[in-house]
């Protein structure tokens, strides 16, 4: 697996932050990030200070902030959550962040939702 990024810290230099690793659409490349952790903090928080601070490249949706939309999914650790309501809990200092499974990646961790949605209809 190809990672890129910058993971390499000791535990002290860790410390206040979230090492979060996202694998886009390719799934054999990873980038690691180290993100200033905040109270409280939403994996949406995370995402966007992942492309504020570090990747402004890195593409996700989200939409309204209260899962009413749910645009923002993605899996979190194999999970798939809404990145808008799962909390990043202060003892949580390392999360793997993926597309979610059962729909085509249309890039990073944009998947194409007609899909997962034309079931519910």
């Amino acid at each position: 697996m190809q990672r890129s990024g910058s993971a390499g810290l000791g535990d002290r230099e860790h410390e206040g932050k979230v090492r979060v690793t996202i694998r886009r659409d390719d799934p054999d490349v990873e980038s690691t990030f180290l993100v200033d952790r905040t109270e409280p903090m939403l994996v949406l928080d995370l995402l966007l200070a992942v492309r504020r601070e570090h990747d402004p490249s890195l593409a996700f949706r989200h939409s309204c902030r209260v899962a009413m939309c749910n645009t923002c999914g993605v899996r979190v650790d194999g999970e798939p959550v809404l990145a808008c309501q799962v909390p990043v809990l202060p003892k949580r200092d390392d999360l793997l962040i993926e597309p979610l499974e059962g729909a085509p990646v249309i890039r990073d961790l944009i998947v194409r939702i007609e899909q997962l949605v034309d079931g519910w209809a």
